[in-house]
């Protein structure tokens, strides 16, 4: 879809709320995904204005994730996950290719089988 179809207000939230906090990567790369799943889904702009949802607060979200999920004192989040996780906080459903678990138990091949008389010339 073109970007014309987009409410002007999602995409100017999204920008302003990037810019307000252009020095924190985690989020801008959550701005940067739900701009890019705006361009191609206008249809979610009501959730992205959805009154008290920010990108600060989806942010806050997978922090919290990773507070709650860290061994030894670290944590990590992926990309994946992270996406998940706003998605979740905005009521927007994950798009398929974004689902891991689903497409690797789509695609899940059995691993070649290793001719080891071959490799050592037995």
């Amino acid at each position: 879809m073109q970007a014309s179809n987009i409410t002007p207000e999602a995409m100017d939230r999204l920008r302003d709320e990037m810019a307000k906090n252009a020095e924190d990567e985690g989020i801008a790369f959550l701005g940067e995904y739900l701009t890019e799943r705006l361009m191609a889904e206008p249809e979610i702009a009501g959730k992205l204005k959805a009154e008290g949802k920010s990108l600060e607060g989806a942010w806050n979200e997978v922090i919290a994730y990773a507070r709650k999920n860290q061994k030894g004192g670290f944590c990590t989040v992926s990309d994946g996950k992270a996406r998940e996780i706003a998605c979740a906080y905005y009521g927007i459903a994950e798009k398929a290719e974004e689902q891991p678990h689903a497409a690797a138990a789509q695609t899940k091949e059995e691993p070649a089988a290793l001719d080891l008389d071959a490799l050592l010339g037995a």
